[in-house]
């Protein structure tokens, strides 16, 4: 693959792709969707429906892994996630020479109201699980198979606000280390998903005020990699979390108070994912 496609029709593409080349690829889905009826046209043998019961689902899925499969799920929202949670820690409990190779597609968004309503943060604790969240369709579909090529079971949230977005799509494997998408001296911003690109808006506006800061995608949500994004902070001093997600926010901080306290020149400041709000709370940051 190597087009720019909408994030929607990559999805949908990469999953078409995997299935066509390993028999091993199942897709679990809880009714239609663009990704299960591509994958009918592989092999309608291996989209298998299930009902509405998240807890059987994922233990059904845990089998199907155990067993040698590479299972695709969907899930309809995070507000689903807590139903979820007992399951997925049995999931990820380690056996020697057992693979769990799970990928939990799950939209998120708050266009979907109270349904998405579940923090991340009910997650943090599972040893052994990825949640990613994908800026753009060529990182979903970079990490979509990174996740498929993973032992252990992963959620990769997708952004409802992305789905008509067009992006570049390769062969490429993707990271779930945090990636600095944009450098700077003056402050960094880290964030994840669709805050990158508000983030991006935020610091090109500060850049035409002579204020160059540094963006970091956190990629990988739970667990954290500070080592990937602790040096910004080191460099510049200053700290901003856009995020809608204010207990991740919470987590990012702490992160950086526990190894990069002394190195900071103004209070960490957490920040909803807007251009302006981003961009004010920089501004705010350098005044202090």
């Amino acid at each position: 693959m190597n087009a720019t496609l909408p994030f929607a029709q990559a999805m949908v593409t990469a999953l078409v792709d995997v299935m066509t080349v390993d028999p091993s690829v199942v897709v679990l889905t809880e009714g239609d969707s663009l990704a299960s009826a591509a994958g009918v046209q592989v092999d309608a043998s291996r989209v298998i429906a299930l009902p509405v019961a998240d807890r059987a689902a994922v233990a059904f899925a845990t089998g199907l892994a155990w067993a040698g499969k590479r299972v695709v799920m969907e899930i309809a929202s995070t507000g689903r996630l807590p139903a979820l949670a007992e399951a997925l820690v049995e999931a990820c409990r380690t056996r020697p020479g057992w693979r769990t190779t799970i990928v939990l597609r799950i939209p998120s968004g708050a266009q979907a109201g109270v349904l998405d309503a579940a923090s991340i943060d009910l997650l943090t604790g599972i040893d052994g699980l990825n949640v990613v969240v994908p800026r753009d369709a060529g990182q979903a579909v970079a990490l979509f198979r990174s996740a498929l090529a993973s032992s252990t079971p992963t959620i990769l949230l997708e952004s409802r606000a992305l789905q008509r977005e067009t992006a570049h799509v390769d062969e490429r494997m993707g990271s779930f280390a945090g990636e600095v998408v944009r450098t700077g001296d003056h402050a960094v911003i880290i964030t994840s998903g669709v805050g990158v690109h508000e983030s991006l808006v935020a610091a090109h506006s500060l850049a035409g005020a002579g204020v160059e800061v540094s963006v970091v995608d956190l990629v990988c949500v739970a667990p954290l990699r500070p080592a990937a994004w602790l040096k910004q902070v080191v460099d510049t001093g200053r700290l901003v979390v856009a995020t809608n997600d204010a207990a991740l926010g919470a987590r990012v901080v702490a992160a950086v108070l526990a190894d990069a306290f002394l190195y900071l020149e103004a209070p960490p400041t957490i920040v909803t994912s807007r251009a302006e709000s981003i961009a004010d709370a920089v501004r705010a940051a350098l005044a202090y």
